[in-house]
């Protein structure tokens, strides 16, 4: 299992920092959107680590999806 770190660059650089290899970097809201949807479905991605500033823009259906 992996773990994924999707984010604004302040936020993903510490975790590149200590390794972190998956680093998603949306440029938009409609682009976390399909971000963090594409990684719900990859089977090797198995913790997904995203800021609460970013987590409270996202539609509802999927921040349930995503606890």
């Amino acid at each position: 299992m992996e773990i994924a770190i999707v984010g604004q660059l302040e936020f993903t650089l510490g975790f590149q920092l200590a390794g972190v290899e998956n680093l998603y970097n949306p440029s938009d809201d409609e682009e976390l959107a399909e971000t963090l949807r594409s990684l719900l479905n990859q089977d090797e991605i198995g913790v997904v680590v995203v800021d609460n500033f970013d987590l409270v823009r996202l539609p509802e259906r999927l921040r349930v999806q995503l606890s």
